[in-house]
């Protein structure tokens, strides 16, 4: 997890979070929490479930998810017995 300030304006920082994610595969996503979002506090084995984030490829995949076009939700008992979500957290 890496935290960071980046000067949006001459007169504005904003805050980014950036979190690597990976599944079974061992497959990485870097997801880049903007804003608001960055506050959040992630630990290891959570599921985060990310709405409207926005894929980006430039050096790798990433997603970035800002707190005005985003939602994310996590550890939401909705899914957590999702049979993907089973599977990967087993595996995990």
């Amino acid at each position: 997890m890496r935290k960071s300030k980046l000067q949006e304006s001459a007169s504005e920082e904003v805050m980014k979070k950036t979190v690597t994610i990976f599944d079974d595969s061992l497959r990485a996503v870097d997801l880049a929490f903007w804003g608001a979002y960055s506050q959040e506090e992630f630990k290891q084995g959570d599921i985060i479930i990310v709405k409207n984030g926005k894929l980006s490829s430039y050096g790798g995949v990433s997603v970035n998810v800002d707190s005005e076009s985003s939602e994310i939700f996590v550890n939401d008992p909705k899914v957590a017995t999702n049979g993907r979500v089973t599977e990967v957290s087993a595996w995990y």
